[in-house]
């Protein structure tokens, strides 16, 4: 399995980390290990691409005593785009049985751009995305609607440089 671990912090200067999974879908058992905080398995040691600052290794212990979590999944758009292509719909699906599963879970959908546009448009685009994932939670999957919320940070955090790479055009998903 390819699992990448971003660390950064956030504008409290808290550490966040961001599992993400460019290789394929992640199980319903992965999506809940990471939103839920459950004990991480072995076999989910980090490799792979390196967008930021990442921890090439990660104890079960260190992952259950750190601070907020998120997940990065390869759903990627189609440049000026918030329409959710059907391949990356098993990954939707996957979430959204990972939710019918636990439902005291929710997730805050945040959507991102690349720098192809102006900020202004990036920042709507990046919502639109949220949403339109939100959505098919939503309608396709029964989540009830205060269990997810959508909010988009348009070019501000790319997790790939150059700023323009396609790869930017994501979503990220954390607990709320």
């Amino acid at each position: 399995m390819l699992l990448t671990v971003v660390i950064f912090q956030n504008e409290a200067h808290a550490e966040e980390r961001l599992y993400v999974f460019f290789d394929r879908a992640p199980s319903v058992d992965e999506i809940e290990t990471v939103l839920m905080g459950k004990p991480v398995e072995p076999k989910m040691l980090t490799r792979g691409i390196r967008p930021r600052n990442v921890v090439e290794k990660e104890t079960p212990d260190s992952l259950a005593n750190s601070g907020s979590s998120g997940l990065a999944m390869n759903i990627e758009f189609s440049l000026n785009s918030a329409q959710v292509e059907p391949k990356y719909e098993q990954h939707l699906d996957n979430l959204g049985l990972a939710l019918q599963r636990n439902p005291e879970l929710g997730i805050k959908i945040v959507g991102h751009a690349d720098a192809s546009g102006n900020a202004e448009y990036n920042q709507r685009l990046s919502v639109s995305r949220a949403i339109s994932v939100r959505n098919y939670l939503i309608y396709v999957h029964s989540i009830a609607e205060d269990r997810v919320s959508a909010t988009g940070l348009g070019e501000t955090r790319p997790a790939f440089t150059p700023g323009t790479d396609s790869r930017n055009r994501r979503v990220e998903f954390y607990p709320q």
